[in-house]
């Protein structure tokens, strides 16, 4: 087997992913309509709020950076997936003492690819409800694609990669079963998906990089048991 690679970590990775998201959020125009207070269908949240448990973005930061720790623990390796259970976001607002109105669920890793590029474009997909299309767009039109391949399904209670920030993007069908259906298991090999196209990034099922896997000028022989991480 060949010697570990050197691998730079993230010490503190929900340190990290909290103080990513919240610059995201401050590159923001103030007026943008995704500040706000919570309404039927919208995807909006104040920035802050003055309950420390209150919903907002500044809160849903925390939230999200701690329950990737709880999955990963600490000294991530830079590349790696953000593996979490919370891989839907619930907007509600509460009833009257009837409990909680739920008013908006869509998919984290939509909201990630919005933040990273946070075009009027992307707005538009963020909107996308399935059962919504009164905006002409559709979101199993405009998926959110992982180039990782970890993803996971809505509310399954298991872990998955909610890095939309590095590991995927806003795409269309086509592109999305393309990455889905790949198998050339090395990015030597890897023809990229989409226009302009976006190659695969291997990592093991707990997220984790495979980093022999990821050479461009070459296949590797490395057959990338744990050993070959570090």
């Amino acid at each position: 087997m060949p010697l570990p690679l050197p691998v730079q970590t993230i010490a503190n990775i929900a340190q990290h992913i909290e103080t990513r998201l919240r610059a995201r959020f401050q590159a923001l125009a103030e007026d943008h309509p995704i500040f706000g207070e919570p309404a039927g269908g919208r995807v909006r949240l104040p920035m802050r709020t003055k309950r420390s448990n209150g919903q907002s973005w500044d809160n849903w930061c925390k939230k999200l950076g701690s329950s990737v720790q709880v999955e990963m623990g600490d000294n991530v390796p830079v590349g790696a997936c953000w593996m979490s259970k919370k891989t839907t976001i619930h907007i509600t607002k509460a009833s009257g003492g009837h409990g909680l109105q739920p008013l908006r669920t869509f998919v984290t890793v939509r909201l990630l690819a919005f933040l990273k590029d946070p075009s009027d474009n992307n707005w538009g997909k963020l909107q996308t409800d399935p059962s919504n299309t009164t905006i002409g767009q559709r979101a199993i039109d405009h998926p959110f694609s992982h180039a990782c391949g970890n993803g996971a399904a809505m509310d399954n209670n298991n872990p998955g990669c909610i890095n939309g920030l590095d590991h995927g993007r806003f795409a269309t069908r086509d592109e999305n079963e393309s990455h889905k259906s790949c198998r050339n298991g090395a990015l030597a090999l890897c023809p990229g998906h989409g226009s302009p196209p976006v190659r695969c990034i291997f990592v093991h099922a707990d997220g984790l990089p495979q980093p022999c896997r990821m050479v461009e000028d070459h296949v590797p022989r490395c057959q990338c048991t744990r050993r070959c991480f570090g």
